[in-house]
């Protein structure tokens, strides 16, 4: 079995460090964590992955609003992309706007999960997922 990776896409160090702690909560040996700091990192890192033959990510958490190329352009980038067009994307943002979720919707994005609820709240929401995406749904190798 090979194991699952998070590419995070996430520029505030707070926010990276609360989704990550969560995620290795129960089980740190479980998953691979991978951050980039801004949507561009993460186009390069899936750039060299296709060229060199490299494993892509299992899952991308993607926040919506970073310097330089922001979420919504990562997502649509990939989302064109025939190889990575497969790729699961959560949408991991503070915003709640409407036309925000139905934007990410629109370009392909798999969840949209808000930040700004409690802690509490948030952390079950990404153990879920987390459940959901890497021991129930079938992901590509």
């Amino acid at each position: 079995m090979t194991l699952k990776t998070f590419a995070i896409v996430e520029d505030s160090d707070d926010d990276f460090e609360a989704v990550t702690r969560v995620l290795n909560k129960e089980n740190p040996d479980s998953c691979k964590i991978n951050r980039y700091n801004t949507g561009d990192e993460l186009l390069q890192h899936l750039d060299k992955c296709l060229n060199e033959n490299l494993p892509l990510p299992s899952l991308v958490l993607l926040d919506l609003n970073m310097p330089g190329t922001d979420g919504r352009s990562v997502l649509q980038q990939i989302k064109k992309h025939a190889n990575l067009k497969h790729l699961p994307i959560i949408i991991m943002t503070t915003s709640d706007a409407a036309n925000d979720i139905e934007e990410c919707y629109k370009y392909g994005a798999n969840a949209y999960v808000t930040k700004a609820i409690s802690f509490d709240h948030f952390s079950k929401r990404l153990i879920m997922l987390k459940e959901f995406w890497f021991n129930v749904a079938e992901l590509p190798q």
